[in-house]
C-alpha cells in the first residue's frame, strides 16, 4: 500500500500558491492568477485548462479524501467492512475448493458486470449459496440474476491465485 496523502501538506501548498482561481488565456497559453501574476505557461490547451483548474480540483479532492477517511474510521463502517471481507474470504475458499471451480469462475466472469443475465440454474444456485448473487424479492432464481458487488472482488482474488491442480 502506498503512503497516505498528507492532506495538511496539500492544503499548505494551496494556501501558499498564487491566489486563485487561476485563469487560462487561450491566446497566450499563459495561466494567470486573478491578480494577473503569471503562474505557468502551457504547451497545449489541455495543459492550460488542467493547470488552471488544479487548485480547485486539489481542494475538492482533499475534502473528499478527508470525508472518506472519516467514514472509514467510523467503527460501524469498520464492522460492516469486516463482515463483507469475511463473506468474500469464505466465497474464495468455497470456490477454490469446489470441483466446479472453473465453471463457477467462468460464470462469475460473465456476471461481474452487475447487470442482469439469463439464469444458469445449477451454477447460479451454487453462487447464490456462496452469497454472490442478488436475487429477486422472493429469494428465488428467476429468469435473470445479477451478481452483487462482492462478486467482482472475489473474481479478482480467484483469478490472481495460481490454478489448482
Amino acid at each position: 500500500m502506498s503512503t497516505p496523502i498528507d492532506l495538511d501538506a496539500v492544503r499548505a501548498l494551496l494556501a501558499n500558491a498564487n491566489l486563485g482561481p487561476w485563469l487560462f488565456d487561450i491566446n497566450t497559453y499563459m495561466v494567470e492568477a486573478v491578480t494577473g501574476a503569471p503562474v505557468a505557461e502551457a504547451e497545449t490547451k489541455a495543459d492550460g485548462n488542467l493547470i488552471a483548474q488544479a487548485p480547485a480540483l486539489l481542494a475538492a479532492l482533499a475534502d473528499e479524501v478527508e470525508q472518506a477517511r472519516a467514514t472509514l474510521a467510523d467503527s460501524r463502517v469498520a464492522r460492516v467492512l469486516a463482515l463483507i471481507r469475511a463473506i468474500e474470504d469464505d466465497a474464495v475458499v468455497a470456490i477454490s475448493g469446489a470441483p466446479s471451480r472453473g465453471v463457477l469462475t467462468a460464470r462469475l466472469l460473465v456476471l461481474a458486470d452487475e447487470q442482469p443475465h439469463p439464469t444458469e440454474v445449477e451454477t447460479d444456485r451454487d453462487l447464490d449459496r456462496i452469497g454472490l448473487l442478488t436475487l429477486g424479492p422472493h429469494r428465488r432464481l428467476g429468469s435473470t440474476v445479477t451478481a452483487n458487488p462482492s462478486a467482482a472482488r472475489v473474481l479478482a482474488r480467484l483469478t490472481a491465485q495460481e490454478p489448482t491442480p
